[in-house]
């Protein structure tokens, strides 16, 4: 629990190849509903696949900067509980590829 210190560029999906349409038809011709670890199957391998993508694009990318960030102080708490980013109160701070880096603020 906690705030979410940072996050990462989104991450295309990569469907590889297959369509949207087809994707929900194999969902729809599921049997057992939808428990995960149930199905090993075209959509399951694609959500194994596209879950890798996210954590080795985005997660590991976005550590070491959160860590630097929080490290020196920059990350705080108001005394009401807000997350703040340099002084700012913030949701989080959204880690780009060409490092740059930019606090979303609460609304």
């Amino acid at each position: 629990s906690g705030h979410i210190l940072g996050i990462s560029e989104q991450v295309p999906l990569d469907l590889q190849g297959h369509s949207v349409e087809e994707l929900r038809e194999l969902f729809r011709s599921r049997t057992g509903g939808h428990i995960h670890g149930l199905h090993h199957d075209l959509l399951s391998s694609l959500a194994e696949h596209n879950q890798t993508r996210l954590k080795l694009i985005g997660d590991h990318s976005v550590y070491p900067e959160v860590i630097d960030d929080f490290a020196q102080n920059r990350f705080t708490e108001s005394d009401t509980g807000e997350l703040l980013y340099l002084g700012r109160p913030i949701r989080t701070v959204e880690y780009r590829k060409d490092g740059g880096k930019v606090p979303i603020p609460l609304r």
